[in-house]
C-alpha cells in the first residue's frame, strides 16, 4: 500500500509549480506592457517633434513660394522612418470673429443651422459684446472739476455702451482684438453647445480683415454669402470649373453680400500636419502661421542703423527685410488633434 504522504507532496509540488508559472506569466506581461508603453511614449515624443518641425517646413514654403503657394496647398516630406504631409489654406477662407460685420456672422450662424430667431439674437449679442469691448478699451474721460468723483464701475460701463446706440457698431479698424482665440467665442457670444460645434470651425482670429475670400471658403461660408443651397451648389460647381477672373467670381454673389468678400492675400494660414512613423504610429496636428510681429514704434528696422543678429537666421531675416522680401512666418498656434 502506497504512502499517502507521497501523493500529497506531489500535489503540493504541482500547485507550487503552477503558482510560479503564473508569476512568470504576470512578470512577462508586465515587462511586455512596460516595453510597449515606453515605445508608445517614444513614438509620441518623436511625432510631436516632427509635428513642430512641420511648422518650420511650412514657414519656409510660405516665405519662398509665390502668391499661389501662399493661398493654399500641400507639402510632403519623406524622412528616415517617418512621413509628414501638410495641408494648408489661407485664413481668408474663414470669417474673422473680431472684424467681420455682425450681419455676416448672423448669416453664417443661419447657414450653420441656427434658426432665424437664434441668428438674430446672436447678432444682437455680438454687437453688444463688441461695444462693451470698445468701451473698456477707450481711455477714461478727463474730469472737469477737481472734486468730481472718478467714473467707473459697471454702471459707467453700461452707460458708455448705451451711449453708442443699438444700431451703431465700432468701425473694424478701431475695434480691439477682444477675442484672442476661437475657444473664447462660445462664452463671449453666448452660443449653445450645438451651435458652437458647427460655428467655431468656420471662424478665425487670424484673418485680419472684415471680409472673406469666396474662392477659398468652405460650403457653409458660401451658403451664408449666397443664401440658398442651390445657389451655393451652383457657385461651388462654377468655382470648381474655374473663374475667368475676380469679377466673374463676384458676379455670382448677391449684391448685398459683395461687401463681405475680397480677394486679398492674407499672410496667415491654417495647416493640418499628419505624421506617420514607420511602425504605423500616427498623429495629426493643427497649426496657424502668421507673420512675425513688427518692430515697436521708434525701433529701427534691421539694416537701418541697427546691428543684425550674427547668426545665420538673423542674417537671413535682416537680408530679407533689407531686400524687401517677405519675412519668415512663425507658428502662433499649435495643438494635437484627437
Amino acid at each position: 500500500m502506497r504512502d499517502g504522504r507521497r501523493g500529497a507532496a506531489l500535489f503540493i509540488v504541482l500547485v507550487f509549480s503552477a503558482f510560479l508559472a503564473g508569476l512568470a506569466a504576470v512578470a512577462t506581461r508586465t515587462a511586455t506592457s512596460g516595453a510597449r508603453a515606453a515605445a508608445a511614449f517614444a513614438d509620441g515624443v518623436r511625432a510631436d517633434e516632427l509635428g513642430r518641425g512641420a511648422g518650420a517646413a511650412l514657414a519656409y514654403r510660405l516665405a519662398t513660394g509665390d502668391a499661389a503657394a501662399r493661398r493654399g496647398g500641400a507639402v510632403a516630406l519623406r524622412l528616415p522612418g517617418a512621413d509628414v504631409t501638410i495641408d494648408y489654406l489661407s485664413e481668408s477662407a474663414r470669417v474673422d470673429a473680431n472684424l467681420a460685420p455682425v450681419a455676416l456672422l448672423a448669416a453664417l450662424a443661419g447657414a450653420a443651422g441656427a434658426d432665424p430667431a437664434e441668428a438674430e439674437a446672436l447678432e444682437a449679442r455680438v454687437t453688444r459684446f463688441r461695444a462693451e469691448a470698445a468701451a473698456r478699451a477707450a481711455p477714461p474721460p478727463a474730469a472737469d472739476g477737481g472734486d468730481a468723483s472718478p467714473a467707473g464701475g459697471l454702471a459707467a460701463l453700461r452707460a458708455a455702451v448705451d451711449a453708442l446706440g443699438p444700431a451703431r457698431k465700432p468701425p473694424p479698424t478701431a475695434q480691439p482684438a477682444a477675442i484672442h482665440d476661437t475657444a473664447e467665442v462660445a462664452q463671449a457670444w453666448g452660443l449653445s453647445d450645438a451651435l458652437a460645434r458647427r460655428l467655431l470651425p468656420l471662424l478665425t482670429v487670424s484673418n485680419g480683415t472684415a471680409t472673406v475670400d469666396p474662392v477659398l471658403a468652405g460650403r457653409t461660408v458660401v451658403l451664408a454669402l449666397v443664401g440658398g443651397d442651390e445657389r451655393a451648389d451652383d457657385y461651388l460647381q462654377r468655382r470648381h470649373q474655374g473663374f475667368a477672373d475676380k469679377d466673374s467670381a463676384l458676379a455670382l454673389l448677391p449684391v448685398p453680400s459683395r461687401d463681405f468678400v475680397a480677394f486679398k492675400d492674407v499672410a496667415s494660414v491654417r495647416a493640418v500636419a499628419r505624421v506617420r512613423l514607420a511602425d504605423r504610429f500616427e498623429r495629426r496636428y493643427e497649426m496657424i502661421l502668421a507673420p512675425p510681429p513688427g518692430p515697436a514704434a521708434g525701433t529701427p528696422a534691421p539694416g537701418a542703423g541697427a546691428t543684425p543678429d550674427a547668426s545665420p537666421a538673423g542674417q537671413d531675416q535682416g537680408q530679407a527685410q533689407g531686400q524687401g522680401r517677405r519675412p519668415v512666418p512663425v507658428v502662433v498656434a499649435w495643438r494635437k488633434l484627437p
